[in-house]
């Protein structure tokens, strides 16, 4: 049996380390064991608020003097690459923020390396693992006949720039964010792609992308996004018995046919976290003792980056 408590060092001390650190802080099974950060002074502050032991000045240093089995990457998306590639020279488990590459070009580079060295690599799309997504899931497990599957994103690029997020970001903005409403396509999809087709529309400085896709199965999605115009995020799933709405992503609404009402699923529980992060955790603690895990590999990431890549191929956002 793996020793326990599970060492796990992060990598970046930012705000999504400051929420995996809460997370972890509260869970008996793993223990923060070392920090990496390109700031030393900003991580010297994330450890002394987290009682993690050991600083880093490099990622030798974390993987010699930590004793990780797991490492959190969460730096930004600019310094994903760089930091991935180093990552891979040790044996551990990685669960690197989406998105593993600030484009496709990136995320191959990335997933050449992976498969030439001794890591485990995953990658952190923790809506995956609302208790919301997981209902709706375990809702579909009967085969009901085709599943019309509607997903509604709104991408705000006026407030990204003004949060500071660099220009070769905002240039690949559907990688780093649109990503999360598009894995809901190969969460309840089934079946190949057969084809994507993608119109856009623009009207003053907003722009309307819609992408109807079809598989195999005979699913059929519809992806709309708003890029700097009002809107919200929302998925939709219906087959012939029963329709499920995620709006917000956190709470699901259910109508079972001949019924004409949207009832609210009360009893989800992923609140005092982050939402998703402690399932994320769950599959970690289950990838170390079991062997087994939920947790989508980095050939799935590079996958999910390929079909970002279609929907919006020669698609220029608003700037």
């Amino acid at each position: 049996m793996h020793r326990q408590p599970i060492a796990v060092s992060l990598v970046g001390a930012g705000y999504m380390a400051s929420e995996y650190a809460k997370c972890l802080m509260a869970d008996s099974r793993f223990k923060i064991s070392g920090i990496l950060s390109r700031n030393y002074e900003r991580a010297f502050d994330f450890a002394t608020s987290y009682n993690i032991p050991i600083i880093a000045k490099s990622m030798e240093e974390l993987y010699e003097k930590s004793h990780s089995d797991i490492l959190i990457i969460t730096t930004p998306e600019m310094a994903t690459l760089n930091v991935s590639l180093s990552a891979f020279s040790f044996p551990w488990i990685l669960l690197i923020e989406k998105p593993v590459g600030i484009d496709l070009d990136q995320s191959s580079i990335i997933l050449d390396a992976y498969l030439k060295s001794n890591a485990q690599g995953y990658v952190a799309l923790n809506r995956r693992f609302y208790d919301s997504t997981s209902k709706a899931l375990h809702l579909f497990d009967e085969d009901n006949g085709n599943r019309i599957i509607q997903i509604c994103d709104q991408q705000d690029l006026i407030a990204a720039r003004l949060s500071g997020q660099p220009e070769k970001v905002l240039e690949n903005w559907m990688y780093a964010n649109s990503i999360h409403l598009i894995d809901y396509i190969n969460l309840f999809a089934r079946g190949e792609v057969l084809e994507i087709n993608t119109r856009t529309e623009e009207f003053q400085d907003t722009l309307f992308v819609n992408s109807n896709i079809t598989f195999s199965s005979r699913d059929f999605v519809s992806y709309f996004c708003i890029w700097n115009g009002p809107g919200g995020w929302s998925v939709n799933i219906r087959d012939k018995s029963i329709e499920v709405r995620l709006e917000p992503l956190e709470k699901i609404w259910i109508r079972r046919f001949p019924s004409r009402t949207l009832e609210l699923e009360s009893d989800l529980s992923d609140s005092r976290f982050k939402p998703g992060l402690q399932n994320m955790l769950d599959q970690l603690f289950n990838l170390v003792t079991t062997g087994n895990s939920e947790l989508p590999n980095l050939k799935a990431s590079h996958d999910l980056m390929k079909l970002v890549k279609e929907i919006y191929k020669g698609i220029n956002v608003p700037e």
